[in-house]
């Protein structure tokens, strides 16, 4: 998950960044389940992994329904007349911001779980 999370964050905005960072949050998904199913035996850093492996999940997530939202959009504006289009240009500039953000909490998720604590946990 570290080496996943770290690569994607070399790469530009655009569509292979969209399907690493997807990629990542199914990663993220099976940690979160695999230290949820540890956390009893192993205790504290393991649940601290859960957490942090979970809120990566989370965003990763709901990054990816706003790329397949924006994709949508795209693929709808054409077909519309032009008032119409206008409010989908705008709803597209508001899952572009929101897509944006998304990204800036994953970012700092990922620096959360890049801790050497969990690190251990995750190699």
């Amino acid at each position: 998950m570290l080496s996943q999370g770290r690569g994607v964050q070399e790469l530009q905005p655009g569509p292979e960044r969209d399907r690493r960072l997807h990629a990542l949050h199914r990663t993220a998904k099976r940690v979160k389940d695999v230290a949820e199913a540890q956390e009893a035996v192993s205790g504290r850093k393991v649940k601290r992994l859960r957490k942090v492996a979970g809120g990566l999940a989370t965003s990763l997530r709901e990054h990816h329904d706003v790329v397949l939202t924006g994709h949508l959009l795209d693929r709808v504006t054409p077909q519309i007349d032009e008032a119409q289009g206008g409010v989908i240009r705008q709803l597209r500039r508001c899952e572009a911001a929101v897509a944006v953000e998304l990204y800036d909490t994953f970012v700092k998720g990922f620096g959360e779980a890049d801790r050497k604590p969990l690190r251990s946990w995750m190699s």
